[in-house]
């Protein structure tokens, strides 16, 4: 009979056998998203239960007991911890299936030697070998990240958390893998919870900035909120990342001036929300492309949208002026009909508007969308119904001589 989650455990023949044993197994782990706590690595935690290591503060394990209806007072509550692991030890045999099992069961086998189901047959045994040998110098915090054959390790960090750990962590020299914070701003993206103002004037106290008007975060009236991103590059050049990172932000900085503007005509009994996605589309040695995909809400009806395009002469890291990258005519208007009909079908309201207004709009820097990717270059107009785009494989044809 097969052992129970043996070494080939999910590898079904050999390509699959020796892919993972010989090349997979020994790789270095980037563990770029976690929930471990800096303190506990910082000061070495050496655990005195597996209730402390494994339900301490894992969701995901309390989820399952939740799932199967065992009392809050046995996940996070003040039940002791033995009664908190029978508990668990309970509810994971139902968990067969989900990741949730199989992760339980490999760290039992890996980490303490333990090579059978867990249940409420032998919560009792499993409880005792697991904290026995939890005492051993080998199983502190850090030696069980070495032992995972972990390299780098991003923690989970709100805006607001200390980082003070982490500089202790830096600065020692006899902890050889790197631990760094990892930007998660959950609360910063719920407004509409309670407890929101007060996490605001958190952040405020954390940041050293008075946050109290919406390019801050949300306007005094809570009328208007702003989520978005936008990316930033890092070069050799310091002088030529500034300017290429002031350029990428400064859409930000006319977002939020839009924005205050609307919050300002509002009425009481209404919101204003603006959505901003914004990300790469191609970079290389000579050309950096990045969009942002914007969406504006009125209460719950889409108010705008919108594509801007921003892009860069990566040997300057100066910001290319977009009506100037093609030589647009009517000509290239109606092609751009035609390939938009090829491309996207039928497109709402692009109908109202003749070659001329297309041949205007192309040439135009408020309405011009246009930016490279990997597949060629996406060309497209922001018009009244809304955005579109067509790839041009052969967009070199087209390029501006000047």
């Amino acid at each position: 009979m097969k052992d129970f989650m043996d070494p080939d455990f999910l590898l079904s023949n050999e390509t699959a056998k020796r892919l993972f044993h010989d090349y997979a197994e020994p790789t270095p782990v980037l563990d770029y998203h976690c929930h471990l706590e800096p303190r506990e690595i910082a000061e070495d935690r050496q655990f005195q239960t597996i209730t402390e290591l494994w339900l301490g503060g894992d969701h995901y394990k309390w989820r399952i007991m939740r799932s199967n209806g065992v009392d809050e007072r046995y996940i996070t509550g003040d039940a002791p911890d033995e009664e908190k692991f029978r508990a668990f030890a309970g509810a994971l045999p139902r968990a067969i299936g989900n990741p949730m099992y199989h992760w339980c069961h490999l760290e039992l086998q890996r980490y303490f030697g333990i090579y059978e189901p867990l249940s409420e047959k032998n919560w009792k045994e499993i409880y005792d070998k697991c904290n026995e040998k939890l005492r051993e110098p080998g199983m502190s915090a850090r030696q069980l990240i070495k032992k995972s054959g972990v390299t780098l390790v991003c923690t989970t960090d709100d805006p607001v958390d200390d980082l003070a750990y982490h500089t202790l962590l830096r600065e020692d020299k006899d902890f050889d893998v790197q631990v760094l914070p990892a930007w998660r701003p959950d609360l910063v993206m719920c407004p509409e919870k309670d407890g929101f103002i007060e996490y605001v004037g958190k952040l405020s106290k954390a940041s050293g900035i008075e946050i109290v008007d919406f390019d801050g975060s949300v306007d005094e009236n809570g009328l208007t909120y702003i989520y978005g991103n936008y990316p930033l590059v890092t070069c050799e050049d310091k002088n030529k990342e500034e300017r290429i990172n002031s350029a990428i932000q400064e859409e930000m900085q006319i977002v939020s001036e839009h924005v205050s503007f609307v919050g300002e005509e509002l009425p009481e009994d209404m919101y204003f929300i603006f959505e901003m996605e914004s990300y790469v589309t191609y970079m290389d040695e000579d050309i950096l492309s990045v969009i942002y995909e914007e969406y504006a809400y009125l209460d719950d009806e889409m108010y705008e949208s919108y594509v801007v395009s921003v892009n860069f002469d990566m040997e300057s890291g100066m910001q290319m002026t977009n009506s100037q990258i093609l030589d647009i005519d009517d000509e290239f208007s109606i092609d751009f009909r035609e390939r938009n009909e090829r491309q996207n079908g039928q497109t709402d309201g692009l109908e109202y508007y003749s070659d001329q207004d297309i041949t205007e709009m192309l040439n135009d820097d408020d309405y011009l969308i246009i930016f490279y990717t990997p597949l060629g270059m996406e060309v497209g107009i922001n018009y009244y119904f809304g955005w579109v785009t067509v790839t041009y494989t052969d967009y070199e044809k087209f390029s501006n001589p000047f």
